[in-house]
């Protein structure tokens, strides 16, 4: 009755039973409720988006049931709409909207399976700590990977510091060696240039507002191999 936290089937073992939840309880709490369970988590996270708030309410409410009746809690509930929110008992939201101020309709910024999403504007965001340490392999590395895009939004930016790393790896540097002073000069642009990433506002949706049913969706990508 016990799985492991962290055991190398723990991760298929949660989605087993969320998605045996969905199929034991999907008469009685709706065929869409289960197909959030089964086709919409990660792991222990859910992300859904609907283009109504009555459906987005309905679907909340479903879910959270169809989860009760497996046994999981559903909470730390977040939408970008405020009707959504105050729908969800205060206990079941997310942290810092248990005490939501109804008239202000302020949202504040989360974290969205660990990317920055502001709400109200429905944008990803970035935060960043520039490492202030001596540059050496090692707080190279330990900068370079402490920048979380797992969508690639930003990976262009993210390959000048993986190229200074690998420059250094191929010039034999040691783990606490310090760096050269052309490198130097290349990773403090570097670092200057990451405090930039706290202005970039990415919006979720490509669609624009008020565009009309979308019929179709189509998304090309086109990208050529690099020497480095």
């Amino acid at each position: 009755k016990t799985h492991l936290f962290g055991a190398t089937s723990s991760p298929a073992c949660t989605m087993f039973a969320l998605r045996t939840a969905a199929d034991d309880h999907e008469e009685e709490c709706g065929a869409e409720a289960a197909d959030v369970v089964r086709r919409d988590f990660d792991i222990d996270d859910g992300l859904k988006s609907v283009s109504d708030t009555d459906e987005a309410i309905r679907l909340v409410d479903a879910t959270r049931e169809l989860c009760q009746r497996g046994g999981f809690k559903l909470h730390k509930i977040l939408s970008n709409n405020i009707d959504v929110v105050m729908s969800v008992p205060p206990e079941s939201r997310c942290a810092g909207l248990q005490r939501l101020d109804v008239g202000a309709g302020d949202l504040p910024v989360q974290r969205t399976l660990g990317i920055e999403w502001d709400p109200v504007s429905d944008e990803f965001l970035y935060r960043v700590k520039v490492c202030n340490k001596v540059p050496t392999r090692r707080t190279i590395l330990s900068t370079v990977s402490s920048i979380f895009d797992p969508v690639g939004y930003i990976s262009p930016f993210i390959l000048t510091g993986k190229q200074i790393l690998k420059d250094l790896c191929q010039e034999g540097y040691g783990w606490h060696q310090d760096v050269s002073d052309a490198t130097s000069i290349r990773w403090n642009g570097f670092l200057s240039d990451l405090m930039c990433l706290q202005t970039l506002h990415i919006p979720r949706c490509y669609i624009p507002k008020e565009f009309g049913t979308v019929e179709t969706r189509e998304l090309h990508h086109l990208s050529d191999a690099s020497t480095s």
